[in-house]
């Protein structure tokens, strides 16, 4: 059984972790990453550091990408597989989204300047 895996050296994957945060009319907060030219938005969030678990990544990549202090990640919503991009040489990914919760109106978001991204 398994005889052609070999788990010493497991196959390259990216393990990101993403929030769904909403403000009080429903609106989902979404973030322009500073390291990306592409102009698109995303759920704020971002990549695991080696050994760090999802949940745990998606606290800190929030806190960093929004100054919402304490931030703790509520239920996994969904798991996004991601193929591997030949044409980039981007590993192949799986993102856990994680319920956020409601953020009251007017609540200070602080997005980190683009200089220093």
């Amino acid at each position: 059984m398994h005889k052609d895996t070999d788990f010493s050296h497991p196959p390259r994957r990216r393990i990101g972790a993403l929030a769904l945060i909403r403000d009080e009319s429903g609106a989902v907060l979404m973030v322009r990453p500073t390291y990306k030219n592409d102009g698109k938005f995303q759920l704020p969030g971002g990549c695991a550091l080696a050994d760090e678990f999802p949940h745990v990544a998606c606290a800190r990549e929030v806190t960093e990408e929004t100054g919402l202090a304490a931030f703790e990640p509520g239920r996994l919503l969904v798991i996004d597989c991601i193929p591997r991009n030949p044409e980039t040489g981007a590993a192949e990914g799986i993102n856990f989204v994680y319920y956020g919760g409601e953020v009251p109106n007017g609540a200070e978001i602080v997005l980190p300047d683009a200089a220093a991204g």
